[in-house]
């Protein structure tokens, strides 16, 4: 089981803003998909924000553009 904080739900929809920010809604959910499944299987980190912050794993957090302003939509698909 994995429990989500209001800051992984925030952490998650800036990195699905980022990462897929002109796919439609499926691919966003898509992303967010990503997240939770690395996170729930034990050859990745156990947390959300571990997964998220993993070395190369998110092209926006190598490129540094995770610090965004989730729409609404982000917030939908997380």
């Amino acid at each position: 089981m994995l429990y989500l904080t209001q800051e992984d739900i925030y952490l998650m929809s800036q990195v699905v803003y980022a990462e897929s920010k002109g796919e439609p809604f499926e691919g966003k959910v898509a992303v967010a998909s990503v997240i939770l499944n690395r996170a729930v299987d034990y050859s990745f980190p156990s947390t959300v924000k571990e997964v998220i912050f993993q070395p190369y794993a998110f092209s926006c957090i190598v490129d540094g553009k995770i610090s965004v302003e989730p729409s609404q939509e982000c917030f939908d698909a997380v």
